[in-house]
């Protein structure tokens, strides 16, 4: 991602959010106050105005406040193909067994929006995650990262199924 998307992304990131919360007719007061604090109004504002990225835990966070889906709040004006990747047909698997003894900060988010995939998509069960297109894009955007860095950090912590061993599985 270059240094000016990321701030365009916050910017369409914070105006989505201000939508939601007017949409709710919430006040930044009526936030903070109904998340007991965990929001102060003057860093949700911030997060309104694009002045102040949010990490992808706090959105997480935040959007399970306002009761909708994080990716109802990420950009969409470029539509990404992740089905293949220089032509190449792409899959992305995570394997859940080793998001748990992974100490990575990244894992652990992963493995907490997995966790709520798997509640929305109602499947509560399974060892793999098969990561769609705009799972892809939501995390590759909250970490800034474009989509190649994205999948090459999952490998490199170690998050990536073994797919000849899947498909023996499946």
């Amino acid at each position: 991602m270059q240094e000016g998307e990321s701030g365009e992304t916050s910017q369409a990131i914070g105006e989505k959010l201000r939508q939601i919360r007017k949409d709710q007719r919430l006040s930044l007061h009526d936030v903070e106050q109904q998340s007991n604090h965990e929001f102060k109004a003057s860093v949700v504002g911030a997060y309104e105005r694009g002045e102040r990225s949010i990490s992808v835990a706090r959105l997480i966070k935040l959007c399970e406040h306002y009761h909708i889906s994080p990716a109802s709040v990420l950009p969409s004006e470029k539509t990404i193909d992740l089905t293949s990747i220089d032509g190449q047909p792409h899959r992305v698997v995570i394997d859940l067994g080793k998001i748990a003894n992974n100490n990575h900060a990244e894992a652990m988010v992963i493995g907490r929006f997995a966790q709520s995939v798997h509640q929305q998509r109602n499947n509560s069960s399974g060892r793999y995650l098969t990561l769609r297109n705009d799972d892809i894009r939501i995390l590759s955007a909250v970490f800034g990262k474009s989509i190649d860095e994205f999948i090459q950090r999952l490998s490199d912590i170690n998050l990536i199924a073994d797919l000849d061993k899947l498909s023996s599985v499946l």
